[in-house]
């Protein structure tokens, strides 16, 4: 315990390093002293839009604060943005493409240290800078000319935690026209493309829609054989009969709650769907079962601890056959209820306890790809305001992080820091020069690290500005 602690200890005094390191940075109104006023934008008395070439510069004054943004008259859709606080230190700063984040960005509080590490990572393997180039061989398309109706999309698909690109352009023989290309977000082939509408229609699905109906229906009929030899599980009250009203819960048509010993069951009737929902008075855990009104075919069932998804997810077309599987905890070697005993022999918590303040997360980390579990327990001496905060290793079962954490009172408008943030920037700092001479990617034939890769994408973009 000892030794976590010194880990804290260590943090803190980053940050005191850091705050020597990274120099305050304060809005200067003198760097655009030679810029000129964009008379080609409306201005008001707390904005000013000012030109020097081909880049401008947005400047917005509100509420003592300032929000600079720089982008370009026809090239490009980066756009930089910098947010400066009450005293005009500078709090926040990121490089945006399409409004799709890029690169790491930091937070800073009120000494100029860093407050918020985010890791971006891209989401996906596959680079903006390759994007823009296959758009423009395949399509004869700029997707950096604002002047050529483009847009450009990034995704995640919910249920497979695939990233993809969606990418709209302007059709050059029908303006009411515009091709979409759907490209896997890892490797950048073309999944699906198709002509539609600029209108939005109520008959016809977005294209996207259309790309996962054209891989369901696939689906479907490589299933259709399994699902012969499968029962299909249907809604029925019937399986209830024995379970008692819940006295403690208003009945009405669309919902009935029920009870048997410490289970409790919600059943709501609406969007023509049956759900249900099956909780305990003891613990956390709770299950989900979605239905079918019309057919009562089972749609949906998932698991969860409080909020957090555990278990197999799975999904059902309206006949009752199975599209898909979802293992919420294959990632995750060092398993929840390995969580649950390590958390119990340390603080004496079952962090299933429905009567405690606790809250259990768990992510994959873009920056290093690993699984880790948050776990937050109210303090005992100050429950609503002071938070046990674990971070633990989803492979090792390792405790990499114990502190205390308060929550100040009065939320509104207060940023306060998160400890794993923090913790996250002091491991990246630490291992920054390890990052640096890593292997990221190739492009053309050239290897890059991941530093390397950031600055000539950068210098990509700003090449291409005139």
């Amino acid at each position: 315990m000892n030794k976590l602690v010194m880990i804290w200890c260590l943090v803190l005094a980053f940050n005191g390093l850091a705050q020597q390191k990274n120099k305050m940075e304060y809005f200067n109104a003198d760097i655009y002293k030679d810029w000129e006023i964009d008379t080609d934008c409306k201005t008001r008395e707390n904005k000013k839009n000012l030109k020097k070439g081909s880049e401008r510069i947005t400047i917005d004054n509100y509420d003592n604060t300032i929000d600079v943004n720089r982008s370009f008259t026809k090239k490009t859709h980066v756009i930089k943005s910098y947010y400066y606080g009450k005293d005009k230190h500078l709090e926040h700063r990121s490089m945006t493409f399409y409004d799709i984040n890029m690169h790491s960005h930091l937070e800073y509080d009120d000494k100029g240290a860093p407050f918020m590490y985010t890791s971006i990572e891209y989401w996906s393997y596959y680079s903006i800078i390759e994007l823009v180039e296959k758009i423009k061989k395949e399509y004869s398309i700029d997707l950096e000319d604002k002047t050529q109706g483009a847009t450009v999309r990034k995704s995640e698909d919910r249920i497979s935690s695939k990233i993809f690109y969606e990418v709209r352009m302007q059709s050059k023989n029908n303006n009411a026209k515009i091709n979409y290309v759907l490209l896997d977000g890892t490797t950048g082939d073309i999944l699906f493309e198709t002509i539609c509408s600029n209108l939005q229609s109520d008959t016809v699905p977005p294209p996207y829609d259309q790309y996962l109906l054209a891989l369901q229906e696939k689906e479907r009929k490589s299933q259709q054989l399994k699902d012969n030899n499968r029962n299909i599980e249907f809604f029925s009250m019937e399986k209830y009969k024995s379970w008692k009203k819940d006295k403690s819960k208003s009945q009405s048509k669309s919902h009935k709650y029920l009870r048997k010993g410490n289970e409790r069951l919600s059943i709501s009737f609406y969007n023509h769907k049956i759900h249900v929902e099956n909780t305990s008075v003891e613990n956390l855990y709770r299950k989900v079962k979605v239905y079918n009104d019309s057919t009562k075919t089972i749609l949906r069932e998932e698991n969860y601890l409080n909020d957090l998804s555990i278990g197999v997810d799975k999904i059902y077309y309206k006949n009752g056959g199975l599209i898909l599987e979802k293992n919420n905890d294959e990632p995750y070697i060092f398993s929840l209820a390995q969580v649950s005993d390590k958390i119990k022999k340390e603080c004496n918590v079952d962090i299933a306890d429905l009567k405690l303040n606790i809250r259990t997360k768990r992510f994959v980390s873009f920056s290093d790809k690993k699984t880790y579990y948050k776990v937050e327990i109210g303090s005992k001496n100050n429950p609503h305001y002071m938070t046990d905060c674990f971070l633990i290793d989803g492979a090792t079962g390792e405790i990499l992080l114990e502190t205390d954490f308060y929550y100040p009172k009065c939320r509104v408008n207060v940023k306060f820091p998160s400890p794993y943030s923090k913790y996250f920037y002091f491991l990246d700092e630490e291992n920054k020069d390890k990052n640096n001479n890593s292997y990221y990617k190739t492009y053309k034939g050239k290897s890059y690290t991941k530093t390397e890769w950031e600055d000539f994408e950068e210098k990509w973009f700003n090449n291409n500005e005139d």
